[in-house]
């Protein structure tokens, strides 16, 4: 079973002040178990720190997510454990991201922060994305899968980038072919570096390098 409140049960109804709805926040052990060894398991091929973000100052099901991310973590004896409240986290990831590398968190959080971490690009479309099991298997799409404006179909403006980092990703978390992973991030690094530009970068860029000038 899944987690998060995206998952949970959810009830619509009429009550004593009229329309009502909830969203039930499911978490158990062994979903918490699975996501905090996976994200374990991926810092170690990266800077060793995992950085685990819930509300355990108000939510019951953060509490217990931050109580077995903890015991999860004693297994994992050379890699830094960090914990943060959401609603920090969310500011620090845009002031300052280089403080984290691996994060795990509930399903809505990441949801959420997910999207926030892309506009440090500038663009959704620039990040890829994994939906990985505890054995390396998984769906690898860009971040934003759905493109919201379909003006742009059969006008060579889709950036690609997301794409084709989400094989790098594929490479590196399932097949373990680390050097073929980084050959790919390096030749979009590349293309970026020479002044390659889509339409949605460049007008991030042109923004930036405006309000910087000025």
């Amino acid at each position: 079973m899944a987690g998060s409140v995206i998952c949970g049960e959810k009830k619509t109804g009429v009550g004593a002040f009229g329309r009502e709805g909830s969203d039930l926040e499911y978490y158990n052990e062994e979903i918490i178990k699975k996501s905090a060894k996976t994200a374990f398991e991926i810092s170690k091929i990266r800077r060793n720190t995992v950085s685990s973000i819930d509300k355990s100052n108000v939510l019951a099901s953060s509490m217990l997510w931050k109580e077995v991310v903890k015991e999860v973590s004693k297994d994992h004896p050379n890699v830094k454990l960090k914990h943060h409240l959401v609603d920090t986290a969310a500011m620090e990831v845009m002031i300052n991201p280089e403080k984290f590398d691996v994060i795990v968190t509930t399903n809505m959080f990441g949801d959420i922060l997910a999207d926030e971490l892309s506009q440090i690009t500038g663009s959704a479309y620039m990040l890829p994305s994994a939906e990985i099991d505890e054995h390396g298997k998984g769906l690898f799409t860009p971040n934003q899968l759905h493109h919201q404006d379909e003006s742009i179909i059969d006008k060579d403006k889709a950036n690609p980038i997301g794409l084709i980092s989400s094989v790098a990703l594929m490479l590196r978390y399932s097949f373990k072919l680390h050097e073929e992973a980084d050959i790919i991030e390096r030749a979009i690094e590349r293309a970026i570096d020479k002044g390659y530009r889509t339409e949605d970068i460049y007008i991030w860029w042109y923004i930036s390098w405006n309000s910087n000038d000025g």
